[in-house]
């Protein structure tokens, strides 16, 4: 948040020292939460293969085919949600 008003005070400057600003401040932002929303969903991703993991061992052996199609699954669902949930 405090990003975009940085960014518009940045801009509000004369000449080419206000568009050199606003697009660093934008860009230094947008490269933070770009990174900090990869690592959320690394994270995420892990837990959940862990989760998969000792739902679908049985008798102390782990499925591993079953286990790659449920993660390819679920990051199938995610892609669709990301490409159309901006229609």
């Amino acid at each position: 948040v405090y990003a975009n008003a940085r960014t518009t005070i940045s801009a509000k400057k004369d000449g080419e020292a206000g568009w050199r600003e606003s697009f660093n401040c934008a860009f230094r932002a947008g490269g933070v939460m770009g990174f900090s929303l990869c690592s959320i969903s690394l994270v995420i991703l892990y837990l959940l293969c862990i989760i998969y993991k000792e739902i679908l061992t049985d008798k102390g052996e782990t499925d591993y085919k079953k286990l790659f199609e449920c993660v390819a699954g679920y990051g199938l669902g995610g892609s669709s949600i990301a490409m159309f949930g901006r229609v």
